[in-house]
C-alpha cells in the first residue's frame, strides 16, 4: 500500500471514528412525565430595586414549588402544586408564609406550555424549550418562551396613587447552548445555558391606569443543569436587570440574581408516622395531643399549648412540651416543617390575624432555637379564625379553635 493510500486509509477512519463519536456524543433533551410523580423545589432570589438610579431596597425572598404530575402521556404532564413565598420577619428564624399560589398547566416533552392566561405562576413559562433533534455539546437553538410580569407594586415603590397594574404577558426569544454533560453535586446532569432580552411596549389606557411602565427592557442570563434520565430539571440559576421605563418619566430598576434546586425526598408512608408519633407522644406524656394526615403530611394539633390572653408568649411550660414534641419531630429530619395558627372567633380580624401569625412564629422559633430544624426549614403562617374545628358559641369549643398545627410535610 503506497503512503498515499495509507494517508487515505487513516482520514477515512479518522473520519468514521469522528462520526462515531459524535454520533454517540449526541443527546435527546426530553421532560419525563410519570403520573402520580411529585417533586419540590427550594429557591432564593435576592434582588436591589432602583428609583431613577438611587437604591431604593434589597430584597431577600424564598419560595418553595411543590407539584404533581396529574395526568400523564408519552407527549405532556398535567402539572399541579402550590407555590409558597416566604420571608423572615425581623428578629425572627422561622419563615412566615407571605403569599401562596395555586398553579396548574399543561407542559410537553420539549417544554412548551398549556397555561391558562390569568394565571400568576409560573413567571417565566416555556424555558427551557428543547429541540425537537439530539444535540452535541456547543450546539445552540432558538425558542419562543413567556415572562409574566407582576408589576402591581409600582405605586408602593414611587408612593403614587392609582389602581394596581395587572400582570403582562412579554413574548421572549431565548437563545440556548447545550454545554454538555457535567456532575454537580455528585449527579450526573447536562448543563445548558439561556439568554434572553426583554423589549416590550406596553398598550394602557391612562385614564384606567395613571401609572404604567410604558417601555420594559431587561436581560436574563441563566444556566439550566437536567438530569435527562429522569426527565426533569435538577437546579436553575440566573442573573437578570429589569428596568422599568414609567411614563411618568420615572425609572424603576431591579437587579438581581435567584436560585433553585430540587428537593429529593421519599414518599411519606403516613399510616406508619401517624403510629409512631402517637407511641412516642404517649412515652412522653402528651398522649392527648391528636394525630392526623391531610394532603400536606402529618398534623399534630396543639390546642394544649397555652399562651397568656391576647399574647404571643411562650411560657415555660409550654416550652418543656415543645421540648418533648422537637425530640418527636427530629426523627424525621428530611422533612420540612410547617407551624399554623388558629384563633377563636373574637376581637376583630385584623387581630385574629396578627395574633395567629405571632403565635405560630413563636412556636416555629423556638423549634429552630432547639435545633428541631435550620431556619429555611421551618415556614409558618396564621390563619385567624378562618377555619374552625368546633362552633364559636360557647368557652369549651372556642378553646378548642385556640390551637396551633405542626405539619410534618409529605413533600
Amino acid at each position: 500500500m503506497t503512503r498515499r493510500s495509507r494517508n487515505i486509509l487513516k482520514f477515512v477512519l479518522g473520519l468514521l471514528l469522528t462520526i462515531s463519536a459524535n454520533s454517540l456524543s449526541a443527546l435527546q433533551l426530553r421532560f419525563l412525565y410519570h403520573q402520580g410523580d411529585e417533586f419540590r423545589f427550594y429557591g432564593t432570589s435576592q434582588q436591589v430595586v432602583y428609583l431613577n438610579g438611587s437604591r431604593l431596597q434589597n430584597n431577600l425572598d424564598t419560595y418553595r414549588v411543590s407539584y404533581k404530575v396529574a395526568q400523564a402521556n408519552d407527549q405532556e404532564g398535567r402539572l399541579v402544586g402550590e407555590t409558597l413565598y416566604t420571608s423572615q420577619r425581623d428578629g425572627e428564624s422561622a419563615h412566615l408564609i407571605d403569599e401562596s399560589f395555586h398553579t396548574d398547566y399543561i407542559c410537553n416533552s420539549l417544554g412548551q406550555y398549556k397555561i391558562s392566561s390569568d394565571a400568576v405562576l409560573p413567571v417565566v413559562r416555556g424555558v427551557p424549550t428543547f429541540p425537537d433533534h439530539a444535540v452535541q455539546p456547543g450546539d445552540t437553538w432558538q425558542a419562543p418562551g413567556e415572562e409574566r410580569e407582576d408589576f402591581s407594586d409600582i405605586q408602593a415603590f414611587t408612593k403614587a396613587a392609582g389602581r394596581p397594574l395587572p400582570a403582562f404577558p412579554i413574548p421572549l426569544v431565548v437563545n440556548y447552548t447545550y454545554v454538555g454533560p457535567v456532575v454537580k453535586d455528585g449527579k450526573n446532569l447536562q448543563l445548558l445555558t439561556a439568554e434572553y432580552h426583554l423589549y416590550y411596549q406596553a398598550t394602557v389606557s391612562p385614564s384606567v391606569y395613571p401609572l404604567y411602565p410604558a417601555l420594559v427592557t431587561g436581560e436574563v442570563q441563566a444556566k439550566i443543569w437536567f438530569d435527562e434520565q429522569k426527565g426533569h430539571e435538577d437546579s436553575y440559576q440566573d442573573a437578570y436587570r429589569i428596568v422599568l421605563h414609567l411614563n411618568s418619566g420615572e425609572r424603576l430598576e431591579f437587579d438581581g440574581q435567584s436560585q433553585s434546586r430540587l428537593i429529593q425526598a421519599k414518599l411519606m408512608d403516613k399510616p406508619k408516622v401517624v403510629e409512631e408519633v402517637k407511641k412516642s407522644l404517649e412515652e412522653k406524656g402528651l398522649g392527648n395531643v391528636q394525630v392526623r394526615t391531610n394532603d400536606k403530611g402529618v398534623v399534630l394539633n396543639l390546642d394544649n399549648i397555652q399562651f397568656p390572653a391576647d399574647s404571643a408568649e411562650l411560657l415555660p411550660s409550654e416550652q418543656e412540651k415543645l421540648n418533648k414534641i422537637g425530640a418527636i419531630l427530629k426523627k424525621y429530619s428530611d422533612r420540612d416543617i410547617l407551624v399554623e395558627g388558629f384563633t377563636a372567633l373574637a376581637g376583630t380580624a385584623k387581630d385574629r390575624l396578627k395574633l395567629s401569625q405571632d403565635r405560630a412564629a413563636a412556636v416555629g422559633n423556638y423549634l429552630v432555637t432547639i435545633g428541631v430544624r435550620k431556619p429555611e426549614q421551618i415556614t409558618y403562617r396564621g390563619w385567624g379564625a378562618e377555619k374552625p374545628i368546633a362552633p364559636n358559641d360557647n368557652e369549651v369549643d372556642m378553646q378548642k379553635n385556640r390551637r396551633v398545627e405542626i405539619t410534618i410535610l409529605e413533600n
